[in-house]
């Protein structure tokens, strides 16, 4: 596996565990839709908030914006879906998890050699 290839594997199975903890334990979505959004949520961040925002303006910044997209994906994705439903609390619990998360992935990120051609 490359660099990047393993840092997605990361980033994906971060947002996959912050979407079952959100969504499969609080608001009881079924496991096809936990991993639907994990697969969409991880691809959406990787090209907006690790290729694009992460450089200029770092962790934080990029985090939060992983973390604002994260929930607008999720609450699309549920008005899409028959049968699915994210409540408010489970939503807030996605964003700031995913915050969480991705602030920690994006130290790892610039301080480490894991994925190639990135910007200092």
């Amino acid at each position: 596996m490359n660099k990047t290839t393993t840092a997605l594997v990361i980033k994906f199975v971060l947002t996959f565990g912050a979407a079952w903890m959100a969504f499969a334990l609080v608001d009881n979505n079924h496991f096809g839709w936990v991993l639907v959004l994990a697969v969409i949520g991880t691809i959406v961040n990787y090209l907006i908030g690790d290729l694009i925002i992460l450089a200029p303006f770092r962790a934080v910044v990029a985090a939060v914006g992983d973390g604002l997209m994260a929930i607008l994906l999720a609450f699309i994705l549920d008005i899409l879906t028959p049968n699915s439903e994210t409540s408010f609390s489970g939503l807030l619990a996605f964003g700031a998890l995913i915050i969480f998360a991705e602030y920690y992935f994006h130290i790892y990120i610039l301080e480490t050699d894991n994925v190639e051609n990135k910007k200092r």
